[in-house]
C-alpha cells in the first residue's frame, strides 16, 4: 500500500476524526438509528441507516430502498441481459419507446459528455476492453488498438426524441453507463424511503457513494487514497444533512501489466488510464452532479475541474494528486487534511521490537452468495500474541449490539469493555470496492498505541450470520525482519483470507 504525506496548499487544519458515527440503536428524542449492511448490491456493498421511532418503519424504509434499487437495475443495468438497457442496445437504427428513467439517464450522459469536453463517455468500455485484454496477455496495448477504441468511443451512440419518448441506438460500441448511474439509483432509492411516514433521516452508502437526507447531520469519513484499508484513519470526515458525497479514485480497481498499475478510470479522449488525480471527492445537493463530477475530476486538470464546478452553485470538491497535493474548491466548507509529520512515533528499531516501517495486511473476502442484497455477516478481526492474549482489535462489523454475543470468542475477549461504536468497513465515502472484499492493516501497535515486540502473532477472524452459520479461522505469521505471507483456508462464511507482512512504501 502506498504511503505518502499529504501536502496542504490552502487552509491547513488538524483533523481529529472518528469512524462513521451512525451506530445502531442510538436513542435521541425517542428516534433511533437502525442500520443494515448488505453485499452484492450493484456489484459492491451497501450500508443503510434509517432514523425512526419505530423499527418496523425503518425496516419498511430499507425494503423500499431495496425495491427501488432492484427496479432501476432492471432498467439500467448493463450486466443483466434482461434489463431494458441490455435489450435496447441489441437494437440498432430503430426508434424504440423507452422508460422515462432510461431516457433521463441517456439525456444526462449527453449533458455531462458536453459539460466535461468528452471526459464523461458512455462508450468507455471500448477502451476498458483493450486494457483488460492487455493485462490478460501481459503486454502493453497496441497504439492501433487504442486509436480504434478512441474512434469508436467518439461516435454518436444514440439519438433521442424526448417528445415521443424514443431512443435510437446507433452503434455497436458496448454501453455500460457506469459513470454516475449508481449515484442516480442511490438518489432515487433515498427519495423512495424518505416518502414514508415516520422516517426522520436516511443515510445510504453504496460502494462509497453516499446520500444523506433528513433532519440529522451524519458524519461521513472520506477514504485516504494512500491509506485505503478499512481500519485506517480517513483523509477527512465531513458532516452534514441533505447532501450527496461521491468519491472517485484509482487506488482500488485497475489492472497490472508488467509490474505497473493502471487505473480502471480511462480518459476517453486518449484511451489511456488516468494517473494524476488519485482521489476526487465532490459534495453536492444532487447525487448525479456529485457522481459525474467525481469521475470527471479524476480525468480533468484541477483548473478545468474548478471551472466546471463553478457553473454549479453549492458544489464543493477536494482533489488529491499522486504526490499527495491537495486542491480544494474555494467554497470548500469541510476540514482540510492535516500532516502528522510531527506526531510522536514511539520509535523502536528492529532489534528492540517491531520493525518500524512494516505492517501486517489482512485481506478478507466474504463468501459470495449468488443472490443480491445478502446481509453481511457479523465479523470480528483481532490480533493475539504467542500466549493467545488479545493484542489489538482491528475491526468489527455489526448492526445490532444485542447480537454481538454470537461472536463467541470476540465477546469472551472484548465483550465486557466493548462500547458499540461504528467500526464499519464500508461506511466511508471512497472509490468503489468489489463486493465482499475488504482489507485491514496492523501497524504493530497494541490497544495503548505502543509498538509490540517482533515475533509470531495470530490473526483471528470470526464470523456469525443471522439464520446462517458460525465460523472462526486463524493464522499465525512471523512479524520480524523479513517479509512473510500466509494464506488461510476459507469456510462457508469467509471465502478467503490472507496475511502479508510487508514493508510500507514511503
Amino acid at each position: 500500500m502506498r504511503h505518502k504525506k499529504i501536502i496542504v496548499i490552502a487552509g491547513l487544519f488538524l483533523l481529529i476524526s472518528s469512524a462513521f458515527t451512525v451506530p445502531a440503536l442510538i436513542k435521541n428524542n425517542e428516534f433511533n438509528w437502525y442500520t443494515a449492511q448488505y453485499e452484492n448490491v450493484l456489484g459492491t456493498s451497501m450500508d443503510v441507516s434509517v432514523k425512526s421511532a419505530d423499527e418496523a418503519v425503518a425496516e419498511q424504509a430499507t425494503a423500499s430502498i431495496i425495491a427501488e434499487i432492484k427496479r432501476l437495475s432492471n432498467i439500467l443495468s448493463a450486466y443483466q441481459s434482461t434489463s431494458e438497457l441490455s435489450r435496447w442496445t441489441k437494437t440498432q437504427g430503430v426508434p424504440v419507446k423507452v422508460s422515462k428513467e432510461l431516457m433521463e439517464v441517456l439525456q444526462l450522459f449527453d449533458h455531462w459528455h458536453q459539460q466535461t469536453g468528452g471526459a464523461i463517455e458512455a462508450g468507455y468500455e471500448a477502451a476498458a476492453i483493450v486494457w483488460k485484454n492487455a493485462a490478460n496477455q501481459q503486454k502493453m496495448p497496441g497504439e492501433a488498438d487504442l486509436a480504434t477504441a478512441v474512434r469508436n468511443m467518439q461516435q454518436q451512440h444514440w439519438k433521442l426524441d424526448p417528445s415521443n419518448g424514443t431512443a435510437t441506438h446507433l452503434t455497436d460500441v458496448p454501453l455500460v453507463l457506469n459513470t454516475f448511474t449508481k449515484s442516480y439509483i442511490i438518489q432515487k432509492a433515498v427519495e423512495a424511503a424518505t416518502k414514508l411516514s415516520g422516517v426522520q433521516s436516511v443515510s445510504l452508502n453504496i460502494g462509497g457513494d453516499v446520500v444523506v437526507s433528513g433532519a440529522d447531520a451524519v458524519a461521513l469519513p472520506v477514504t485516504n487514497p494512500f491509506h485505503a484499508a478499512g481500519n485506517e484513519e480517513p483523509l477527512i470526515t465531513l458532516s452534514g444533512s441533505n447532501k450527496a458525497v461521491a468519491t472517485s479514485g484509482n487506488y482500488r480497481r485497475g489492472v497490472n501489466i508488467l509490474g505497473k498499475w493502471y487505473a480502471h478510470i480511462i480518459d476517453p479522449r486518449t484511451g489511456w488510464p488516468v494517473d494524476n488525480i488519485v482521489s476526487a471527492t465532490v459534495v453536492a445537493s444532487d447525487a448525479v452532479i456529485a457522481g459525474a463530477m467525481a469521475t470527471a475530476f479524476t480525468i480533468l486538470s484541477p483548473v478545468q475541474s474548478k471551472q466546471l464546478a463553478a457553473q454549479y452553485p453549492g458544489v464543493e470538491f477536494l482533489l488529491v494528486d499522486k504526490n499527495g497535493k491537495i486542491f480544494a474548491s474555494e467554497n470548500w466548507s469541510g476540514a482540510m487534511p492535516g500532516s502528522k509529520a510531527n506526531e510522536e512515533d514511539h520509535l523502536i528499531t528492529a532489534d528492540q521490537g517491531w520493525n518500524k516501517g512494516h505492517q501486517l495486511q489482512i485481506d478478507v473476502e466474504i463468501a459470495r452468495i449468488s443472490e443480491q442484497f445478502v446481509h453481511r455477516p457479523f465479523v470480528a478481526v483481532w490480533v493475539e500474541d504467542a500466549n493467545q492474549k488479545p493484542v489489538k482489535l482491528l475491526s468489527i462489523w455489526f448492526n445490532k449490539p444485542k447480537w454481538l454475543r454470537d461472536l463467541r470468542e470476540f465477546y469472551k475477549n472484548y465483550g465486557a469493555n466493548f462500547s458499540p461504536g461504528a467500526m464499519s468497513m464500508s461506511a466511508a465515502a471512497g472509490a468503489t470496492r468489489s463486493a465482499g472484499k475488504y482489507t485491514l492493516v496492523w501497524d504493530g501497535k497494541d490497544e495503548a498505541g505502543n509498538y509490540v515486540p517482533a515475533g509470531t502473532y495470530t490473526i483471528q477472524i470470526e464470523a456469525a450470520r443471522e439464520h446462517g452459520t458460525y465460523q472462526i479461522m486463524s493464522g499465525a505469521i512471523e512479524c520480524g525482519k523479513k517479509p512473510a505471507a500466509v494464506t488461510l483456508a476459507g469456510n462457508i462464511e469467509i471465502a478467503a483470507a490472507s496475511l502479508s507482512y510487508v514493508k510500507t512504501e514511503k
